[in-house]
């Protein structure tokens, strides 16, 4: 590969078709439509497989269709009789003055063959429910007096014909379908076209196999123009799309590469050479798709190559009768590939001519797809504590790379990661970093002008200037503690005016059961007494070391003055909390019912914050639409994929889409896309994208939309 190298980074030619040697790219005709009549086993089927001429992408059929499904030869024997089962539902029989000769629109019908070129319409039970078919007879040009099936037959009939003046003759049977220009299944879902099933005849058989039938399409497409030509930019060929130095109206050709993988190793850009010269009303455009898991994705715009939502998709005039690069007409190319990195891709190029169309066409050269990489590698194990000041310490691995100029720190904030300073150590402080959140962080080393891709995020929530961490551990945990089904243990903290806010828990095993919180009053001695509040964390959503636990706002209790306890009651597979066996005297058990002291301190901290509400009976004021989700964070192991449920509420039916993206923009998954009543609404996220694969730790944004537009937006962060 050919390869330049700069102080700042490396360009690489990653791939590059210049149609000099043998390629594998394939043109085709898109105004041909493909063979409707397939096998399908949906619920329109008879018993298990049958024949349908239906487009599963829409239900049935749309304009200008004329589909056939003919029978390979078959033998008539003496009376011989065609049998069949027969499902059809179309546009109903009609007239128009203007075309009286005619008495139905869409339909089917059955024809017969002696030469597999002449083919006869065929009568038999049920009768033909009109006798001259609109869209045989005009749009497809057979003239009057073609009969056939209209309207709807309700269910799966038998259908008989007598073939008997045909007998020992071998003969081809087609099952026909045609649509005139107007009434389609996009206006009436009903009209699913035709089915058929159990073909008998002497002794031909078909009970819904692919074998001794043969779809065919019996409509005219534009024709295919990709050819190959002498004289390519800089070299002995190129390709083009036009026939003898010229374009004509109607034409849709593609020209489809092989497929090939793009590496995840740097940024990818598209660049090629082209000429041509067209009307302004034609076009040509390019197209990638890319496989997931076994399963390729649509074809989406090259500007656009993940479909997001709210970017432009161009298309593009005529470039000129001289080669030049694209880079050098249109304004977006190099086209930005790097978000289908990392999979099997495909492009394709097409022509799109109006119905006026003129000129000489188009040609393509020296497609090339370039790699730029960074040197070294972006700083690690980036780690953030938080001083007592509510300033948060980051330290990390410095790179290894020769020459590191600094290292910039981003914090996120305002949907991106923002630039907060600049060091030349391999620590930093934030001094103001954003209070009551969580702040994610990510470090890049600085080289010469150029700086290296993001380190992998780092979060930690930093509570209000006037909240403060209520702590009796050491920060070690010398052994994991259980007190047993349906026992309790409780850490007790003393505070007043304050409101408690969240928590901190050390487990040095995660354990299998749902946690239990709880928190309690105090009496005169120390001792827990009244319940203040009780919920539950997924044992899923935990991890081993240290876990923020946020306290629902609804039942956050509000401490005047005194002693309280924080503990869990456990269950049947409970984690093992740390304990911290250096220090004591501040948490109990209880066991059978009693409480009693514990050699050693759990390791359970608590968040309160003295100026949370103006006052306890102040309502907390939701954001509009009251989006938010619990828990956030929320963790992810290698076994088992944690769950964060999102909320929101409704003040009146709206349709409702609820969106999950990643941080460039890309949509994982579409947790919703209905109507929704008013009121509140709970939507569950398994951290698995639209193909069930785990997604990576790191931030995502949940998006709200109703009627079409966003209403709201959202943030939360999976650890693992």
């Amino acid at each position: 590969m050919e390869e330049t190298i700069s102080q700042e980074r490396s360009e690489t030619i990653f791939w590059q078709e210049s149609f000099e040697e043998a390629y594998e790219w394939t043109s085709y005709d898109a105004t041909l439509t493909d063979a409707a009549w397939h096998i399908t086993n949906n619920d329109l089927a008879y018993q298990g497989n049958s024949w349908w001429m239906g487009d599963p992408a829409i239900g049935g059929y749309l304009d200008h269709v004329y589909v056939v499904l003919d029978t390979d030869p078959i033998l008539v024997p003496e009376n011989g009789t065609l049998t069949f089962k027969l499902y059809y539902s179309c546009e109903p029989a009609g007239t128009d003055s203007s075309t009286p000769e005619y008495n139905g629109w869409d339909g089917c019908n059955v024809r017969i063959s002696t030469d597999g070129e002449t083919w006869n319409v065929i009568s038999g039970a049920p009768a033909y429910t009109a006798s001259s078919l609109y869209s045989f007879g005009v749009e497809h040009g057979e003239g009057p007096n073609v009969p056939g099936w209209t309207g709807a037959s309700e269910e799966w009939i038998d259908a008989e014909f007598d073939l008997s003046a045909y007998n020992g003759q071998n003969v081809q049977i087609r099952f026909a379908f045609a649509s005139d220009p107007a009434t389609n299944t996009s206006d009436n879902s009903d009209y699913v076209g035709m089915l058929v099933d159990d073909i008998q005849l002497g002794s031909f058989q078909n009970v819904g196999s692919t074998t001794n039938m043969i779809p065919g399409n019996m409509v005219e497409g534009g024709g295919d123009h990709w050819h190959e030509i002498a004289n390519g930019y800089e070299s002995a060929t190129a390709v083009e799309c036009s026939e003898a130095g010229f374009i004509d109206s109607g034409w849709e050709n593609y020209f489809e590469s092989e497929q090939f993988f793009l590496d995840d190793e740097g940024e990818y850009a598209l660049d090629c050479y082209l000429k041509g010269t067209f009307d302004a009303d034609s076009y040509w455009g390019c197209e990638v798709s890319y496989r997931l898991g076994n399963i390729w994705s649509d074809w989406y715009n090259i500007t656009n190559p993940t479909n997001l939502p709210d970017v432009e998709n161009y298309v593009f005039a005529a470039p000129g009768d001289s080669w030049q690069a694209a880079s050098e007409i249109y304004d977006v190319f190099p086209v930005d590939l790097t978000a289908v990195s990392g999979h099997y891709v495909k492009l394709r190029i097409y022509l799109k001519t109006s119905d006026e169309a003129s000129g000489n066409g188009i040609s393509f050269d020296d497609f090339t797809i370039t790699e730029t990489t960074y040197p070294g590698d972006a700083p690690t194990n980036l780690i953030a504590t938080l001083n007592e000041d509510h300033s948060v310490n980051l330290e990390w691995i410095s790179s290894d790379i020769p020459e590191v100029l600094g290292y910039n720190i981003y914090r996120f904030e305002n949907e991106q990661y923002e630039m907060v300073s600049t060091t030349t150590e391999s620590n930093f402080i934030d001094e103001n970093p954003i209070n009551e959140t969580i702040n994610t962080y990510v470090v890049t080393a600085s080289y010469i002008e150029e700086e290296t891709d993001y380190s992998e995020p780092t979060s930690i929530f930093v509570p209000a200037d006037t909240a403060s961490w209520l702590i009796h551990d050491d920060g070690t945990s010398e052994s994991g503690y259980n007190v047993g089904t349906l026992n309790k243990m409780a850490v007790g903290f003393e505070t007043e005016n304050s409101y408690v806010t969240h928590l901190q828990i050390y487990l040095q095993d995660v354990g299998t059961a749902d946690l239990n919180f709880k928190i309690w009053n105090s009496d005169a001695i120390g001792i827990p007494t009244d319940e203040l509040c009780s919920w539950y964390v997924d044992a899923e959503t935990l991890q081993t070391g240290w876990n923020f636990i946020f306290i629902p706002e609804d039942i956050r209790p509000f401490i005047e003055e005194g002693t309280f306890h924080v503990g869990l009651q456990e269950f049947t597979g409970s984690a093992l909390v740390g304990l911290d066996e250096d220090t004591a005297g501040n948490s109990l058990v209880n066991v059978d019912g009693t409480w009693g002291n514990l050699s050693g301190n759990l390791m359970i901290r608590t968040l309160v914050d003295v100026d949370q509400l103006s006052s306890p009976s102040e309502q907390i004021e939701l954001p509009d639409y009251a989006l938010h989700n619990y828990p956030n964070p929320f963790y992810a192991n290698s076994a088992s994929r944690a769950a964060t449920t999102i909320s929101f509420n409704l003040p009146d039916a709206k349709f409702t889409q609820l969106e999950i993206y990643n941080l460039r923009g890309q949509k994982v998954k579409t947790l919703a896309a209905e109507k929704m009543s008013s009121g509140e609404h709970n939507l569950a996220w398994d951290g698995k994208d639209a193909q069930q694969k785990s997604v990576s730790s790191g931030i995502y944004f949940y998006r709200l939309n109703l009627d079409g537009k966003t209403v709201a937006n959202k943030k939360l962060l999976i650890l693992k």
